[in-house]
């Protein structure tokens, strides 16, 4: 863990990066998997982050795009005084064309790493015209942010979205979309004020936005999305399924419950 403070001492004995070096990386990054923002920003010629509602703390260059930072905590939680000490790695990516496009973590108490997602003015604007029903606004803005941040995959999920609430065919298949509530084992699918919910097996609700007629997407999490599963017309359950190909199935259980009341 100290080894990283000391690539820091050695690479800042050969360059140090200035505020114009470090302008690149600032902004608002969002989570792939929650809505779980954290900023960055510059302080006295260093690159400062923020999580809202948390404290701030400087990260430290151990090269060209990627940082470190040290932190001591006690009993779960972090501070400056006893416990233990650790680390977060944070590595920016960046295209050909030299933009920063997602942020990488990697802290020394989890096993799994973060990555979190640069928003730009064109993704926020879109977010906040789909969020106020403009629907064929939300569109053009969101195929715009598409075009100017190809790295961003998810953008193409709420293409796809809008396009398909703004289709013909919309009207007809709502029937089909609202016969999807009910449970499926652990989960659970609900509709309230007209808007299709995720109950999850933690008991978290999450919105879910229709991207055809047997698909759904997570807007809080990007790297998967439900697809339900049908046999001779029957739902038998629904799916899981991840941006890295991985399925998780869940059984339809409402049918057997009322099975069981009609023995």
């Amino acid at each position: 863990m100290w080894s990283l403070m000391l690539d820091h001492i050695n690479f800042a004995r050969n360059k140090t990066l200035k505020s114009d070096d470090l302008q690149k990386f600032t902004g608002r990054y969002r989570k792939e998997g929650s809505e779980y923002n954290i900023d960055y920003f510059i302080h006295n010629d260093h690159l400062l982050r923020k999580a809202a509602n948390l404290m701030g703390s400087f990260n430290y260059p151990i090269s060209d795009t990627s940082f470190v930072w040290l932190y001591r905590y006690y009993g779960g939680s972090y501070g400056y005084f006893g416990g233990l000490y650790g680390y977060y790695n944070a590595s920016f990516c960046i295209n050909r064309q030299g933009k920063v496009f997602k942020l990488i973590d990697k802290w020394s108490d989890r096993q799994s790493l973060s990555t979190y997602w640069k928003q730009d003015s064109l993704i926020l604007d879109a977010e906040k015209l789909l969020e106020s029903n403009r629907h064929q606004e939300a569109l053009i803005a969101f195929q715009k942010a598409y075009s100017e941040n190809p790295e961003h995959y998810y953008l193409s999920n709420y293409i796809q979205h809008l396009e398909f609430i703004q289709s013909h065919e919309y009207e007809k298949i709502k029937p089909v979309l609202e016969s999807y509530a009910g449970e499926y084992g652990d989960v659970k699918i609900f509709k309230e004020k007209n808007q299709f919910f995720l109950k999850d097996y933690w008991s978290r609700d999450y919105e879910l936005l229709p991207l055809s007629e047997d698909q759904f997407m997570n807007p809080s999490a990007y790297y998967y999305h439900i697809k339900i599963v049908k046999e001779d017309n029957q739902i038998r359950g629904l799916k899981f399924i991840v941006i890295n190909g991985e399925e998780y199935f869940f059984e339809r259980t409402v049918e057997k419950a009322l099975a069981n009341q009609n023995k």
